[in-house]
């Protein structure tokens, strides 16, 4: 929680300093309402902001919706194998193979294939995907996930530079080709 005015500083600078830091929300506490205050505020990154005086009871009811927001959301995974030529991923048994042979894979490996795989033929941000498979929001940094990218292609025996399976789409994402 933030005041917009603090002695020395602005409160808007003040966030995004610490959204340099960390990841976190930031819900505005102040008695400075006026509507440019508000808005420059939440388009700045703030998730919320309260004019005072308020509710106790509204300033933890907003909290609480900040967290449920926030919250993972549990994705749907298919009880169906999903499979692209001879690259199969059985999601029940967290299992991948090519012809037939297993893909030894490890648990971020793994999600990075299959957030690739759920959203087959279109391409995956990477923010979406450190948000999704590290927790991770904003500008970070993106080598572990090239890095995890890089040993899946060596593992399923592909090649970045002429990829069968995961293509690379410069400075937005990667796509995994298209089922049939």
């Amino acid at each position: 929680m933030l005041d917009l005015v603090l002695p020395g500083s602005d409160g808007i600078e003040l966030m995004k300093e610490i959204f340099e830091r960390v990841d976190i929300p930031v819900v505005f506490l102040s008695a400075y309402g006026h509507e440019d205050a508000v808005t420059r505020a939440l388009d700045e990154g703030a998730v919320d902001y309260l004019t005072k005086p308020f509710a106790p009871t509204e300033l933890v009811a907003r909290i609480r919706a900040v967290l449920r927001a926030r919250a993972p959301r549990r994705k749907v995974i298919p009880k169906e194998p999903f499979v692209l030529a001879n690259l199969k991923i059985d999601y029940t048994r967290r299992k991948v193979t090519i012809a037939g042979q297993p893909v030894d894979l490890t648990r971020i490996e793994y999600f990075v294939l299959q957030e690739l795989s759920l959203n087959a033929g279109q391409t995956v941000f990477y923010e979406d995907m450190l948000r999704r498979i590290w927790a991770k929001r904003g500008n970070s940094d993106r080598r572990p996930l090239h890095a995890a990218v890089k040993n899946v292609r060596r593992k399923l025996g592909d090649d970045a530079k002429s990829p069968r399976w995961i293509f690379n789409e410069p400075r937005v994402g990667y796509r995994l080709g298209k089922t049939a």
